[in-house]
């Protein structure tokens, strides 16, 4: 690691001879990492100074902020101003072991963690990205979506641990809704099932309501009609009739005619009387002018 010291206010320009490399640099203090072990480095105006604790063939790359304090140091990772203090933030998968240093989590690409330093052993945690669970220090993906819980088990294989009312279905967690709030789901070997309330059925994974007077039986009396209804039905009386009783059971709904029709039949029968009794009489009144012209008849010959 080279320090550079004295950086005048202007622009400087460094030069690595073996990899082309230019790097300007602003009036502050810079860590510079050498891409190549041994290379050249040839700076306007600058004397480099080693350090003492470093070697050129095995530099560190400490990135640091323009603004920090001198004495920051921060081992993969970056020295940021927090208030009138510095604090060192981790790079993208490593973790704090200390108050200067991270180290290298190893959680899987992209995944940081924390280490819980303790007096004989040091323990490392994870901190997995929704979608992923720690299993045996490796951040693995685990997703069985926002209504359930992911787990690893002991061979490696993925568990859901769905919420009420949600059921695992092709490795998420899915709805189970029988499309009748009163209906209970049941999921049996992924398949969802309906316990559906009377009078519905369950038609793949919803609850249908059954036409019962697709069976002519439902209603069996021939002057009943059958009405389908919601979760149930009902017998009525066709028209002409009315219904005697109803005991609680529709398809026992027994009807008679009704007052009309019995008025109506009434008037029938008593035109039909009378007009039986209007010919009855035109017969006999004919039966007696013929009577009578045949005895008139008689008398008259008898008189010659």
């Amino acid at each position: 690691m080279i320090l550079l010291s004295h950086i005048s206010k202007n622009l400087i320009s460094m030069r690595v001879e073996r990899n082309a490399l230019i790097i300007q640099l602003i009036t502050s203090l810079y860590c510079i990492v050498l891409p190549v072990a041994g290379a050249e480095v040839s700076i306007d105006g600058l004397t480099p100074i080693k350090d003492a604790g470093q070697s050129l063939s095995n530099p560190t790359f400490i990135k640091t902020d323009p603004n920090q304090q001198l004495d920051c140091k921060c081992d993969n990772g970056t020295c940021v101003m927090d208030g009138d203090k510095t604090v060192c933030i981790c790079d993208p998968g490593f973790g704090k072991i200390g108050e200067t240093t991270c180290k290298e989590c190893e959680c899987g690409a992209g995944f940081s963690c924390t280490f819980d330093v303790g007096f004989f052993s040091t323990a490392k945690k994870c901190l997995c990205t929704e979608g992923f669970v720690e299993r045996n220090g490796v951040c693995k993906e685990c997703n069985c979506g926002k209504t359930g819980d992911c787990e690893i088990n002991a061979k490696g294989a993925k568990i859901c641990r769905c919420h009420s009312g949600y059921f695992e279905i092709n490795g998420h967690c899915e709805d189970c809704a029988c499309g009748f709030e009163n209906a209970t789901c049941q999921m049996i070997d992924g398949i969802k099932f309906c316990a559906c309330p009377s009078g519905y059925r369950d038609n793949r994974g919803f609850c249908e309501d059954i036409d019962e007077c697709l069976d002519n039986k439902t209603c069996p009396l021939s002057n009943t009609l059958c009405i389908n209804l919601p979760g149930s039905y009902k017998c009525v009386c066709k028209d002409g009739y009315q219904p005697i009783n109803f005991q609680g059971d529709p398809r026992y709904t027994s009807c008679r005619e009704n007052n009309a029709s019995w008025h109506h039949v009434n008037v029938v029968l008593i035109v039909l009387l009378v007009a039986s009794l209007v010919t009855l009489l035109g017969v006999m009144l004919i039966k007696r002018r013929r009577s009578f012209l045949m005895s008139r008849s008689i008398n008259a010959y008898e008189t010659l």
